[in-house]
């Protein structure tokens, strides 16, 4: 069974979340959206977590909408 994770922003515990996700068999990080307009996602993007599959949104409604 396949656990499919969205993400929204970079505020709390990314780190661990976005760590723990490699490690759980069966995981991915599928979505990932901007918590506030002016964040950027490079720094995210380099994490291992993400893969040319994640999709990344700039605005959190539109992926939650997907």
């Amino acid at each position: 069974m396949a656990l499919r994770i969205g993400m929204i922003g970079t505020d709390g515990h990314v780190g661990t979340v976005l760590n723990g996700i490699p490690q759980i068999d069966g995981a991915a990080l599928c979505a990932y959206a901007k918590g506030h307009p002016a964040d950027s996602l490079d720094k995210v993007r380099e994490h291992p977590a993400f893969t040319q599959d994640t999709s990344v949104y700039d605005d959190y409604r539109d992926m939650l909408e997907a």
